[in-house]
């Protein structure tokens, strides 16, 4: 049984891989199940005994990425007790990393998903990057490091936005300079004065409610009726 599984993945990762690569070749358009299985020489029933479309591979490739950049992230943003804004700022390098290392993949990625929304695929985006973000902020807000007045996630979720449309625009081939590092850092930096504790602020302030962890649902704390 353990054998047959093997074979099968061998076999899904095999035609996930090949898509792929045709996409590169032809374009995601012009691309056609038939080219896939010609070129594995397996039926097209085959293939999709392991996807429904194209486009669900294509899907799974991105995911894929995503499983990536999660690792990256948890190595450089939850590896150590350095300060916040350290950690942040390699998070920064490792996203621009996995996207300009391989901008024509990337390229296929905006054009063709919604890995770029953020919310593409909510539950994964949120244990991917939301998650670990938050427990950093939160980590440096206890610390003193992050303003306190905002609810960690929604500074997680301010900061994953400003990397992905910085990304985005890199990519469709917007105005402005060089390398998408160079873009990332700028925005970083604005968003890192926006974000982190001033100096000299009192460090005692309690950070923000932890009852809106989920990505979009960040409330400011309110004494008010929640409607007007």
């Amino acid at each position: 049984m353990g054998l047959r599984a093997d074979k099968k993945e061998e076999q899904r990762l095999a035609i996930l891989e090949t898509t792929v690569a045709l996409f590169r070749e032809h374009g995601f358009e012009e691309t056609r199940v038939r080219d896939v299985a010609e070129r594995l020489r397996i039926s097209e029933g085959t293939f999709f005994n392991h996807f429904p479309s194209k486009q669900s591979v294509l899907e799974a490739a991105a995911l894929a990425h995503l499983d990536r950049v999660s690792a990256l992230l948890h190595a450089d943003a939850l590896a150590d007790a350095r300060p916040a804004a350290e950690r942040l700022e390699e998070v920064v390098a490792a996203f621009a990393a996995a996207f300009s290392g391989d901008r024509e993949f990337a390229t296929l990625l905006a054009g063709h998903t919604k890995f770029f929304l953020g919310r593409w695929s909510e539950e994964q985006w949120h244990d991917a990057a939301y998650r670990p973000l938050t427990v950093l902020l939160e980590d440096g807000q206890r610390r003193g490091e992050v303003r306190a007045d905002v609810p960690p996630s929604q500074l997680a979720e301010l900061y994953v936005g400003v990397n992905l449309i910085t990304i985005s625009n890199w990519l469709a081939g917007s105005p402005g300079d060089d390398t998408l590092e160079g873009r990332l850092l700028r925005a970083w930096s604005v968003f890192r004065d926006g974000s982190l504790a001033k100096p000299g602020a009192t460090s005692s302030a309690e950070p923000a409610p932890r009852s809106t962890r989920r990505s979009g649902t960040g409330r400011k704390p309110t004494t008010s009726s929640p409607r007007d």
